[in-house]
């Protein structure tokens, strides 16, 4: 689990963005992905549940000890259920990302 977050904290800021993306053109009409809307809600529901279970169980691996805190005092207010509903997010947007890379891929070749 610590290298799934470690790379989740790689790719995290990355897959918002591009689920986003992915949202914003496809309720513009710019892009007709192969999976139905509903299929990846459905998808993306399933997969941020898991991220908040994993974000409830996953946070004491991501926060240093409180001798390390030394960051910013703002990282003092990471609080267990905000990192828990940052990865639900990010995992919720996952498929959507994805599938932006998938087009994007096929747009250019």
């Amino acid at each position: 689990m610590t290298f799934y977050l470690w790379i989740w904290k790689i790719l995290g800021p990355i897959v918002p963005f591009l689920g986003c993306f992915f949202w914003y053109c496809y309720l513009d009409g710019q892009i007709h992905p192969s999976l139905s809307a509903v299929t990846i809600l459905v998808i993306g529901g399933v997969l941020g549940i898991f991220g908040i279970i994993l974000g409830c169980t996953g946070w004491a691996e991501d926060v240093p000890p409180r001798m390390f805190w030394v960051k910013s005092r703002i990282d003092l207010l990471d609080t267990k259920f905000g990192y828990a509903l940052t990865l639900g997010l990010g995992h919720f947007l996952l498929p959507a990302a994805v599938i932006c890379v998938i087009e994007m891929v096929k747009y250019v070749s």
